[in-house]
């Protein structure tokens, strides 16, 4: 399995190439939750605008004392639209605030064990 960087419209996103498949993951950085929002409950929600692969919710907080996480999306079409869609999910009165990722692990692109790079 090869994996290769490209742009997607100004926006970072990750190609991996299996045989004749290819699959594109794009990650987005999400904010504005509840404190103790449960994980289905933030999976349901997530998995509503796209084909969710993983889903990150960190245990500290953000440099703003909000609690953060990290959703990634398989075969996205429209980066822009997938945002949009992510911004629009809400718990109880708050609502999500996501933007494209501006970190991809390494590991992901050179192989295990390396920290994280900004693209």
């Amino acid at each position: 399995m090869h994996h290769k960087k490209v742009s997607n419209s100004g926006q970072n996103a990750i190609h991996i190439i299996a045989g004749t498949d290819l699959k594109q993951f794009v990650s987005f950085y999400f904010t504005s939750v509840l404190e103790l929002i449960s994980y289905f409950y933030l999976h349901q929600g997530c998995k509503l605008c796209g084909m969710l692969e993983d889903l990150y919710l960190a245990k500290n907080y953000n440099a703003y004392g909000k609690v953060y996480g990290y959703v990634c999306y398989s075969n996205v079409e429209n980066v822009d639209k997938t945002t949009m869609a992510l911004n629009d999910v809400s718990f109880v009165a708050y609502r999500v605030f996501a933007n494209v990722a501006r970190f991809v692990n390494s590991s992901e692109v050179k192989g295990k064990g390396e920290d994280m790079q900004v693209l």
